[in-house]
């Protein structure tokens, strides 16, 4: 083992996991047994010979070990890499080189493609903590499971009656039907995947599932959609381009990968910015600080729990970030800048101010309407004299809650006593002031917390 330790291998797995060098030598001679079993059993299977499968497979290899250093992240989501699923794709559909068909079964393709992963990943896992190794291989489970269903869909005879496979029966269609069936196939594994992530996020954020898996669905079809489609390209223009269809059709993905990454730092860059601009009353002691973050983060545990689409949830955060920003412009500041304690026209007055301020961005207009509608009271809904956003009385509810605590916090009364007493007024003005849904999801909230 000690002349293990001064190979190459081992320096560079000791410069990239540190004390786990042990760990990761076993799993790299674990990988290296594995792929020389894959080898001997799989690849070569179906009367192909072993010697035509080899190059496919060096290059399919090759293209994930690179592809899974250009992870990316959605807002909101786990890191991923969606061009290491395009390209399991594209192996699990590979179907004729120039001067013969490609000839791997299905357990040849998924164990290809989870040894290529777990050699790719191997040193990412080994640089992070535990949380973030457990959220990782979460995520390299669920791709690896996607690709390895559209495998057994495209390159299996078992799973169908008449035991032909879909590449068998693909044979005799014209270009165009197998690209159909190959999309169709791609898109319904990648769709698939939606349902496993969003229960990880129901755990984690005590979303529903069922909304989760909504979120989930909206947010990642075009994506899917581009994955399914270059998977699909590579596989048929493999016999026309030979391996050079790999990296050639892989480009316009990498493209569309990087405007989304350019598109997520747009993103985050709102909300630095509209982060930074909720601190200006906490800077200038007109509100307590972190009084906006503890009504954003109220605000939107409560949207998930009523099952608000993300879009929705996202504008409610900035909304309840600036819902305080209105008070710059107060000549008096209110005591504490408990804004539900002042008088109603006041707090109107607040509300407008913020809103023409933050209209004055250009670009947060729907944030502007719930931070202007946040003062009026529920009971113009009853009445039906105005159409209240449910974001607005969100924020109405989270706000009053947040300000009633701090109010009695400052007293020095216990935490639970606070809850209490904010809870208690609260319900003082339930069905009149504050939406009684509203109320409900942000006690049944506080409870889980």
């Amino acid at each position: 083992m000690s002349a293990l330790r001064n190979t190459p291998v081992a320096r560079w797995l000791r410069a990239m996991g540190g004390p786990h060098v042990g760990f990761g030598l076993g799993m790299l001679v674990g990988l290296i047994l594995l792929i020389f079993l894959i080898m001997t059993t799989q690849l070569g299977s179906r009367g192909g010979g072993l010697g035509r499968n080899i190059p496919v497979l060096a290059i399919f290899a090759a293209a994930i070990l690179v592809a899974e250093q250009l992870r990316m992240r959605l807002p909101g989501r786990v890191e991923t890499a969606p061009l290491v699923t395009a390209l399991g794709l594209a192996m699990a559909f590979a179907g004729e080189r120039p001067g013969g068909p490609i000839t791997y079964t299905a357990g040849g393709c998924i164990l290809g493609v989870g040894l290529s992963l777990a050699i790719a990943v191997l040193p990412r896992h080994l640089r992070r903590t535990h949380a973030d190794t457990l959220v990782n291989a979460l995520d390299t489970v669920i791709r690896l499971t996607g690709v390895s269903l559209a495998a057994l869909l495209w390159r299996s005879d078992w799973i169908w009656p008449d035991s032909v496979s879909m590449l068998e029966r693909s044979r005799g269609w014209a270009d165009v039907q197998q690209a159909s069936a190959m999309v169709a196939i791609g898109l319904l594994v990648l769709l698939g995947e939606a349902p496993a992530r969003a229960a990880w996020r129901s755990v984690q954020e005590g979303i529903r599932w069922v909304q989760a898996t909504r979120d989930e669905v909206r947010a990642t079809t075009g994506l899917s959609a581009g994955v399914a489609v270059t998977g699909t390209m590579i596989a048929i223009c493999l016999p026309v381009l030979d391996l050079a269809a790999v990296p050639l059709m892989i480009l316009p993905m990498v493209f569309t990968q990087n405007a989304v990454r350019r598109q997520s730092l747009i993103r985050e860059t709102y909300r630095q910015t509209v982060t930074a601009l909720s601190r200006m009353p906490e800077v200038v002691g007109i509100t307590p600080r972190g009084h906006a973050q503890t009504v954003a983060t109220l605000s939107v545990a409560v949207a998930r729990r009523m099952g608000m689409k993300e879009r929705e949830v996202n504008d409610l955060e900035f909304a309840a970030l600036l819902h305080d920003i209105g008070q710059v412009t107060l000549r008096y500041p209110i005591p504490g800048g408990a804004t539900v304690q002042a008088a109603p026209v006041d707090q109107q007055r607040i509300a407008d101010d913020g809103a023409a301020i933050i209209r004055e961005t250009g670009v947060l207009g729907s944030v502007a309407d719930i931070v202007a509608t946040q003062a009026a009271p529920y009971r113009r809904v009853v009445e039906g004299q105005e159409r209240l956003p449910v974001s607005s009385r969100i924020l109405k509810v989270t706000n009053a809650y947040a300000d009633y605590y701090a109010a009695h916090s400052a007293s020095g009364e216990a935490p639970a006593h606070c809850h209490a007493a904010a809870l208690e007024r609260i319900y003082l003005g339930l069905g009149y002031q504050f939406d009684p849904l509203v109320v409900t999801a942000l006690e049944q909230t506080l409870e889980r917390t």
